[in-house]
């Protein structure tokens, strides 16, 4: 596992995507009015603030692609590289190799969003108008229906940004594992990158089309009431809790099944091999 945090450390799309992402985030909270909003001149409250920003900005449609460059194509670099049989040498059991190449690419996607969305939650909860209940009296619940509305005014709207910071993140590590598990059966990087960006459109399309709308990808982090058919207040949030756990373990068993099938077992004996070409 440290070698992958160091490898992972070294890598510049770990720093890139932030970049790009906070890049996006400042765009589009200058262009709605965060100058405004510093100085006082603005009502708009946190909440509000800060979804209007997040939601509209390019942020949501790059995320796929922004969560996979960092490290997603690990597994590719080893794959065509040699370092596949120099890792397994070392740590002798597949399940060690796949299980920290795992991990790495979890935290990786998770870091790249939740690093510029806490620092813009900050700005909003520290800048933009509390979110309180006086609010909701003189102008109604703006969260009414939604998955949020069960934490409404709890800590003047602060949990709802920082649980919609958690959310928002896991739906980009879950992008990254979905990346690393499609480079176990075809270890090419561009599609690597590119793969959880096809899902995420196409199955927004073809989910919709055939009523399946609670396998979306995009309803992960925001699952939207009236197509889901939710009623209950709890509903949303443990949907996206069960959707990002669903998809972290499918795509662990499909990373571990396709790199074990490259592989050709569940264990490569290569010390003892060598020691027996040593031997003859």
């Amino acid at each position: 596992m440290k070698s992958d945090m160091y490898r992972l450390s070294r890598n510049v799309g770990l720093y890139v995507s932030p970049l790009m992402a906070t890049f996006l985030i400042a765009q589009e909270a200058f262009g709605i009015g965060l100058v405004e909003i510093i100085s006082g001149e603005a009502k708009n409250h946190c909440v509000e603030f800060f979804n209007m920003t997040v939601y509209f900005s390019p942020l949501m449609l790059l995320t796929p692609f922004l969560a996979s460059i960092p490290y997603a194509a690990v597994f590719c670099e080893d794959a065509n590289s040699g370092y596949l049989q120099f890792a397994l040498h070392r740590n002798v059991y597949l399940k060690a190799y796949t299980r920290t190449k795992y991990f790495a690419v979890w935290t990786s996607g998770f870091l790249v969003i939740s690093i510029p969305l806490m620092v813009f939650g900050i700005i909003c909860v520290a800048f933009a108008a509390p979110y309180t209940e006086q609010y909701i009296l003189e102008n109604g619940n703006q969260l009414q229906d939604t998955a949020w509305e069960i934490l409404g005014t709890v800590f003047d709207g602060k949990a709802v940004i920082f649980s919609q910071i958690f959310f928002f993140s896991c739906f980009s590590a879950s992008c990254s594992v979905i990346a690393l598990a499609a480079s176990a059966y075809l270890p090419n990087p561009f599609f690597t990158w590119c793969f959880p960006v096809i899902l995420a459109y196409g199955g927004n399309f073809l989910f919709s089309k055939l009523h399946l709308g609670f396998l979306n990808l995009y309803y992960s982090f925001d699952p939207v009431y009236d197509v889901l058919h939710f009623s209950s207040d709890t509903a949303g949030i443990l949907y996206m809790l069960a959707y990002h756990a669903t998809v972290f373990l499918v795509c662990y068993v499909l990373f571990y099944l396709g790199v074990k099938r490259r592989v050709g077992g569940g264990e490569l004996r290569i010390c003892v091999d060598a020691n027996k070409k040593m031997e003859a």
